[in-house]
């Protein structure tokens, strides 16, 4: 079933892990940010760090699943690889505002903004796999997702912004920067790859 199926759940798992990876990128890299260019200590900034994850990733997730659960009572069932797409796009706006914020507040507002949209794919992407899966394979293919996640975006993200950061800036204070490069270049090939399947996915769904 996957084998015939096979670029309709690429497109969405690894459109999903690619979403992933900017938050990745921010979870590990935002103390030395906020050290390296605010000077910020570790204590302050895990706690505004906390905050902002624990208010905006719930909100993220949570209206998602609400707008989500909206459409299928009206009938609208496919739906979840299009808001996928729309909550990506959004981010990558305050993506790129990163790279250009000169204040802590700013960075913070760009960070939190990134949080709440990038939260919406992760339970998104669950919904949207068991849509087009029998029920048997569901957790399998759901398990498959989040080995990804974790393989691809706890490698990719970090590893990426340490890349730009070293090579390509050269220059430890530049942290924001690259953070900002991989939330972008990361989000928009995750909006390019989910729009290629989109179709796909909905006419896979369509004959279940």
């Amino acid at each position: 079933y996957v084998r015939n199926y096979w670029f309709v759940y690429t497109s969405l798992i690894i459109g999903a892990v690619l979403s992933g990876i900017g938050m990745f990128a921010i979870y590990a890299w935002v103390p030395s940010l906020f050290l390296r260019v605010y000077e910020w200590s570790s204590a302050e900034t895990g706690v505004v760090f906390g905050i902002v994850t624990i208010v905006f990733a719930t909100a993220g997730l949570a209206i998602s699943g609400h707008y989500a659960r909206r459409f299928v009572s009206h009938g609208q069932e496919l739906v979840f690889q299009r808001l996928m797409m729309l909550s990506v796009a959004c981010a990558i706006i305050p993506g790129a505002i990163t790279m250009t914020t000169d204040t802590a507040l700013g960075m913070w507002a760009c960070f939190a903004a990134v949080i709440f949209f990038l939260a919406m794919p992760i339970g998104l992407a669950q919904t949207a796999i068991q849509a087009i899966t029998p029920n048997n394979m569901r957790a399998q293919l759901i398990a498959v997702y989040f080995a990804v996640l974790n393989l691809i975006g706890l490698g990719f993200g970090p590893a990426a912004v340490a890349f730009f950061t070293d090579f390509v800036f050269r220059d430890d204070a530049a942290v924001d920067r690259s953070i900002g490069v991989v939330i972008v270049s990361s989000g928009v090939a995750s909006v390019l790859l989910l729009a290629l399947g989109v179709k796909q996915y909905e006419e896979m769904g369509r004959r279940r």
